[in-house]
């Protein structure tokens, strides 16, 4: 029975050892160390057998808890990581290595669990091959029948012992299979939430790129729509500019206009001044005074001519500057023709009158010297 319960106890441990890390192994190896030399000491009396026996039965339990409450653990990990995993890549990471420090810590428990059921069953060896000591002793006095029923007490203590801890390796297998089988679906949990974190990422890109693509558009239809406005205020203050040039012009014309009117009067009166200068030379001297009001008063308009050229002048300037007219200023450029066909007729009729006068001071100056040697007479 002992052989047996040594090749199902070596099949276990070696099972245990193939996902037990290098740092336990060696951790488990020192164990194994420690506890066969404790086997090689001398065994203990009975009642420390039995004692061994209620602890081994009670530990069980709390190590069924502990691996329980990593298995919790890990589960409360993996819901963390569930809920996180829209936030960012670095939850990812964190949930990765509290995973990792989940299973070594579930590791070291089953790695602290063999080393206890190792020590025991040494101690249950050691025990076994003392008992054989005095079994074998006890052949030699066989026929003391008190020491061979205490014997057989010892050989199904031994027993019995020995089935408690083929229970317990049972127990630390299921165990172990089951914190794989947790260990297996919390990894595939992981490679779930990562995948999923993966296409949520590529998604949030893409909506990112959608809404930059949306932005670009929205800039360029703002660019557009300020560049209108501006182009807008511009026209309008350029047509008020236009609309006040066109004022000036019509005010000027008016001017212009009386001013002819006076020039036609006075001419008017130079004439009828010319008529009376053969009987009067006071009425010469009055006509000269007229006649040089009147050169004052060509000269005034002159100048006036030269302000409205250069005031034509700009007003063509600001016609070409202005690139896009709207109705209103498509009207303009006639309006301004009209205007300088007035100008250029009432300037036509200024220089008439200058004629006129030139010829009136002509006769003038030929009465006045008719006049002078009828004086001398």
């Amino acid at each position: 029975m002992y052989r047996a319960l040594s090749e199902r106890y070596g099949n276990v441990t070696g099972e245990l050892r193939k996902n037990i890390p290098a740092s336990l192994q060696s951790h488990v190896s020192s164990g194994i160390s420690e506890s066969d030399s404790e086997a090689q000491s001398p065994s203990s009396p009975e009642p420390d057998l039995q004692e061994k026996m209620s602890q081994q039965k009670q530990k069980p339990q709390s190590d069924c808890f502990d691996v329980s409450i990593g298995s919790g653990a890990s589960s409360d990990v993996s819901k963390k990581g569930s809920d996180g995993s829209s936030s960012s890549s670095e939850s990812d990471l964190e949930l990765d290595e509290v995973t990792e420090a989940n299973d070594n810590s579930i590791l070291y428990a089953l790695s602290q669990k063999i080393i206890e059921l190792e020590d025991e069953l040494h101690e249950v060896k050691g025990k076994l091959d003392a008992s054989e000591e005095k079994n074998s002793r006890c052949q030699c006095n066989f026929g003391a029948n008190s020491e061979v029923s205490e014997h057989e007490e010892k050989q199904q203590d031994s027993d019995v012992e020995t089935k408690s801890l083929l229970k317990d390796l049972d127990e630390v297998k299921s165990e172990k299979e089951a914190l794989e089988g947790v260990l297996l679906v919390n990894k595939d949990e992981i490679n779930r939430l990562k995948e999923s974190m993966v296409s949520a990422a590529k998604l949030f890109e893409v909506e990112l790129a959608h809404r930059d693509t949306k932005i670009d558009q929205w800039w360029q239809e703002l660019e557009l729509l300020s560049e209108k406005y501006v182009h807008d205020v511009s026209a309008a203050a350029e047509l008020g500019k236009l609309q006040a040039v066109i004022k000036t012009f019509e005010e000027d014309f008016a001017k212009i206009s009386h001013e002819k009117s006076l020039l036609e009067s006075r001419v008017e009166e130079l004439e009828q001044s010319a008529d009376s200068l053969n009987y009067s030379a006071s009425e010469m001297v009055k006509q000269q005074e007229l006649l040089k009001n009147t050169q004052a008063e060509l000269e005034k308009v002159s100048q006036e001519r030269e302000v409205l050229r250069e005031r034509a002048h700009d007003f063509e300037q600001l016609l070409r500057d202005f690139e896009n007219p709207g109705m209103e200023v498509a009207k303009l450029p006639e309006t301004i023709k009209d205007l300088e066909a007035q100008i250029q007729g009432t300037l036509h009729e200024k220089s008439v009158l200058r004629d006129r006068i030139k010829e009136l001071e002509q006769v003038a100056h030929d009465s006045l010297q008719n006049h002078s040697p009828k004086v001398s007479a």
